[in-house]
């Protein structure tokens, strides 16, 4: 069975499965979603940078070059956002 779903200017088609069809868990999956090697568990891997990284807005021309890495800026967003402590409670970050 298909549903459709219209949004905006978007068609989404959702395919409905049977849980003895299709197991979300399998060793493949389990494989590519595996967040061991990563600092923390709400890091970005580098095929998920690899998809945000066009969408961020190069730097302004004329200005001075960043200074930060925005992957480490993106990952403490999602750290943040993963266990709900403040932005000045990150590990790693030194007392300014």
């Amino acid at each position: 069975m298909a549903l459709r779903c219209r949004g905006a200017a978007v068609v989404h088609t959702i395919k409905v499965t049977s849980k003895k069809e299709e197991r979300m868990w399998t060793p493949e999956n389990r494989e590519r979603h595996d967040r061991s090697g990563l600092r923390y568990p709400s890091d970005l891997s580098d095929e998920e940078w690899r998809l945000v990284e066009p969408l961020i807005p190069p730097a302004r021309r004329g200005g001075r070059h960043r200074s930060v890495d925005l992957r480490a800026v993106l990952n403490g967003v999602l750290y943040v956002l993963e266990t709900g402590c403040q932005w000045r409670h990150l590990p790693g970050l030194a007392a300014a």
